[in-house]
């Protein structure tokens, strides 16, 4: 999956000015594997880039790279 967002500007809570914020990608990669007839791996890697934003989000933090794990099972 590939996230993009175009440069963005709004109005903070806390002040008058507005806060501007640009453009950026972001890539995440994921899939599953059938370990048995019940038993399925998930994985996902998000923010594969590691991407790091450097401007003001009025206190909403963007996640660094982060794993996702999951198995399910049925029986």
């Amino acid at each position: 999956r590939v996230l993009l967002l175009d440069k963005q500007s709004r109005l903070n809570r806390t002040s008058a000015e507005p806060v501007r914020s640009p453009g950026y990608g972001q890539l995440d990669l994921g899939g599953s594997y059938k370990l048995s007839r019940a038993t399925t791996l998930h994985a996902a890697v998000y923010n594969l880039g590691d991407k790091r934003l450097d401007f003001d989000t009025d206190n909403q933090y963007i996640d660094g790279r982060r794993l996702w794990l999951a198995v399910n099972t049925s029986f």
